[in-house]
């Protein structure tokens, strides 16, 4: 059942279809990404200097990207902190985009190609690091897609928000979703730096790796642009 089927199939229920997860579970969610292998971000020391309208006029969608160019280790840094990171004001943290009952169920996770293998990591928010979190031989990207990208994939992990918002939560994480990719965009264009929401996704193989209760619901390639694109 796909979360567009099980959000419509709790539609004017009173209480919802929820199944609560056990604090089993719960403890087995929060030690998922603990991990020896910790590749630390640089830190972030610049911030977008274009405007919002600037930004706003340049974002596109790209789909065609340099075959030698390829995003750095501070273009990642630049985005994800900029976009999804943690946002300090004052003694409160928060981040740059909403969330219903400040649940932030949405997690980030990187992949990017090496020689022989993929390599997907979860992004650390607190520590603006990769977690290294499984190798793979199969492609997840399945769009058409030309030239050296990073692949971000957000999925949802509502162990906490169903507890308030049953099954209600998966679609108030699908709109989270929107939110960061947006984010995504004008950070990009403010960068540089291009991009694609993509739904071409081997969303089943997805749901495998990332296990039971979190689920793969967008994706964006990044990278630079072919130059006669």
């Amino acid at each position: 059942m796909d979360l567009g089927e099980l959000f419509m199939r709790n539609i004017g229920r009173k209480t919802p279809l929820s199944n609560m997860y056990t604090m089993h579970e719960i403890s087995a969610v929060n030690q998922l990404f603990s991990s020896d292998n910790v590749y630390s971000l640089p830190a972030v020391m610049d911030s977008p200097e274009l405007s919002l309208k600037e930004c706003l006029s340049r974002r596109r969608s790209c789909t065609i990207y340099d075959e030698i160019k390829q995003l750095t280790d501070n273009d990642i840094s630049y985005i994800l902190s900029h976009s999804f990171g943690l946002q300090t004001d004052g003694d409160f943290e928060k981040r740059g985009y909403p969330s219903g009952g400040a649940f932030y169920p949405v997690d980030a996770y990187v992949l990017k190609e090496s020689e022989e293998e993929y390599i997907l990591y979860h992004y650390d928010v607190y520590n603006n690091s990769l977690v290294y979190f499984r190798s793979l031989t199969e492609e997840i990207v399945t769009s058409p897609h030309f030239g050296k990208t990073v692949t971000v994939l957000f999925a949802i992990n509502a162990v906490y928000s169903k507890a308030k918002y049953g099954e209600l939560s998966w679609l108030l994480g699908l709109i989270e979703c929107g939110h960061i990719a947006q984010n995504i965009y004008l950070v990009c264009a403010s960068r540089g730096i291009d991009c694609c929401g993509i739904g071409g996704i081997n969303w089943e193989l997805c749901r495998t790796i990332l296990g039971k209760g979190i689920y793969p619901a967008y994706a964006l390639l990044l990278g630079y642009a072919a130059k006669d694109k």
